[in-house]
C-alpha cells in the first residue's frame, strides 16, 4: 500500500516538473496559496528554464508547516507527511517538492511555515508590570516578594535545583515543605497531619537529603518538569543562571 502511494506521489511530482518545465514559472493560483517565505523557496528551486534544481540539497530537507486545509486523508494519501489534524488546517512536515504539489491542490486554501517562539525574559519583567511593583509605584511600598509564601500544585518540584535553596548556604533549602500525592508511605514515612494520603517531606528532612545526611529519603521526583518551571518563575532566585 505504501509503495503504491510512493508511486503515485512521483508520478504526480513528475506531472507537476513536466508542467513547470513548459511555465516555467507558478501560476497565480499557485502563488495565492502559498506565503511568500515558500513562495520564495520554490522561485529559489526553479531554475530560469522552469526546471528543479535537483542538485540543491536543500531540496531534499524537510521542514514544517501549517497547512489549511479540511481534507488531511487526501493530503495523507498524496504522500504528505501530516503530523496533527485540527479543525481547519493540519500541520506537516513537507519538502520543497511536497510544497509545490501541495500548490495545485483544491483541497488546500493557504501552505505557511508558522513562526518560531523563543523565550523573551529579558523583556517579560516590564511587560508584566513587575518593575512598577518594584520600584514602589503603589502605596509608595516596593513589593518584591520578601517575606511571601509561595504554594505550587503541580507536577512536582526539583527539590535540588539552586534557585530553590539559600544563595548564602546551597545546603540549606527555601522549600518549606513538599507533600507529594503520588507516594505511598513506606516505613518511617508519613502523610501530612488530618491527610491520610501523600508524603510530608519538611524542610530538614530536605536538607539533610542535599547535604547528604541522610541520602535516598526524599523520594519526591518532577518528571514531567512543569511543577519546576511554575515554582521556578514564581518563587525561584536566579541562582542557577547567576541572578
Amino acid at each position: 500500500m505504501q509503495s503504491m502511494v510512493r508511486l503515485q506521489q512521483l508520478a504526480m511530482m513528475l506531472m507537476l516538473l513536466v508542467s513547470l518545465a513548459f511555465s516555467g514559472s507558478l501560476t497565480p493560483k499557485q502563488e495565492a496559496r502559498l506565503h511568500p517565505a515558500f513562495k520564495a523557496l520554490l522561485e529559489e528551486a526553479l531554475d530560469a528554464n522552469g526546471r528543479v534544481r535537483m542538485a540543491r540539497p536543500e531540496l531534499s530537507s524537510e521542514r514544517g508547516a501549517i497547512i489549511h486545509t479540511s481534507d488531511a486523508t487526501m493530503l495523507r494519501a498524496a504522500g504528505i507527511r501530516v503530523q496533527s489534524v485540527y479543525h481547519g488546517f493540519i500541520t506537516a512536515l513537507v519538502r520543497p517538492l511536497d510544497i509545490l504539489q501541495l500548490s495545485t491542490m483544491d483541497a488546500v486554501d493557504f501552505i505557511d511555515p508558522g513562526e518560531e517562539s523563543f523565550p523573551q525574559m529579558d523583556v517579560s519583567l516590564a511587560e508584566t508590570g513587575a518593575s512598577l511593583l518594584h520600584a514602589g509605584f503603589f502605596n509608595n511600598t516596593p513589593y518584591k516578594g520578601d517575606g511571601a509564601v509561595v504554594l505550587i500544585y503541580d507536577t512536582g518540584i526539583d527539590w535540588k535545583h539552586l534557585d530553590f535553596r539559600d544563595p548564602t548556604d546551597s545546603t540549606k533549602s527555601r522549600i518549606l515543605a513538599i507533600w507529594d500525592q503520588t507516594l505511598t508511605p513506606g516505613s518511617g514515612e508519613f502523610s501530612p497531619a488530618g491527610f491520610s494520603y501523600g508524603i510530608e517531606y519538611t524542610k530538614a528532612q530536605i536538607e539533610d537529603e542535599i547535604d547528604g545526611s541522610p541520602a535516598g529519603y526524599v523520594r519526591e521526583a518532577d518528571t514531567h518538569g512543569h511543577g519546576t518551571h511554575v515554582a521556578g518563575t514564581a518563587a525561584g532566585n536566579g541562582s542557577a543562571v547567576g541572578g
